[in-house]
């Protein structure tokens, strides 16, 4: 599938598959405002998006890449899917860990059907499927 960007034309797989073994329990969705992108949680959320899409451009590197964007520029139709393992019951809302999983990844999720599914476990997990997404009349 080729993808057409804004920086240049590059080969993308079909279906993205990543897994990630992590420290701590993923870091929500925050919200942005002026006077909020000061705040030290945003800073926080800041640093998770940009792990993320670091993370998804070292599993698929994407020619003339530059930090701090995101990596999927097609609008899609995408499905993305995610499991979350919880280590504890001190975490985010599984659904606004999901809203910062597509707001790293995608520079449009206007068009990405979700799921989200999550347990607990010893180690705190964070999986990610992102494929093509068949909608009729799109």
């Amino acid at each position: 599938m080729t993808i057409s960007t804004t920086q240049t034309d590059i080969e993308l797989p079909i279906r993205y598959s990543l897994q990630l073994v992590l420290d701590k329990n993923p870091i929500p969705y925050k919200r942005s405002t002026q006077a909020s992108t000061w705040t030290p949680e945003y800073k926080k959320y800041t640093a998770w998006k940009q792990f993320l899409q670091e993370a998804f451009i070292r599993r698929y590197p994407q020619k003339g890449w530059l930090p701090k964007t995101k990596p999927i520029t097609s609008e899609g139709p995408w499905f993305c899917s995610v499991r979350i393992t919880f280590k504890g019951h001190n975490h985010g809302d599984p659904d606004n860990i999901l809203k910062g999983v597509n707001d790293s990844l995608f520079c449009n999720d206007k068009y990405t059907a979700c799921a989200v599914d999550f347990k607990y476990g010893k180690i705190p997990l964070l999986e990610i499927q992102i494929s093509p997404h068949k909608i009729e009349g799109f």
